[in-house]
């Protein structure tokens, strides 16, 4: 069972093999933009202690449309979900991405 909650940009945190599995160069420029445009962000899959699991772009994304004065996005929904150990965890973290460039 999962809980939908929004929560604060700065208070999540990427999961920690979101950049050894996806690399740190992807650009977020596109969907900045379609944030910006259409002003809806994704729902992001998060564990009980806040780390994402999937909306990692969607993250950087809201953090750059803050830094640029557009308060709006400071918060996300954020569905939490509970996960049995760090194994499924990152098992989700590479499903919920699989249409990502890896």
């Amino acid at each position: 069972m999962s809980t939908i909650v929004r929560k604060k940009i700065s208070e999540l945190k990427p999961h920690p093999y979101n950049e050894e599995i996806y690399g740190t160069n992807e650009s977020i420029d596109e969907l900045v933009a379609s944030i910006r445009k259409t002003g809806k962000v994704a729902t992001l899959i998060i564990t009980d202690d806040n780390v994402i699991i999937s909306g990692h772009r969607r993250w950087k994304s809201c953090q750059r449309l803050v830094e640029e004065g557009n308060t709006r996005f400071n918060s996300v929904n954020c569905e939490i979900e509970h996960f049995v150990d760090s194994l499924d965890e990152i098992e989700s973290l590479i499903i919920y991405n699989d249409t990502r460039i890896k």
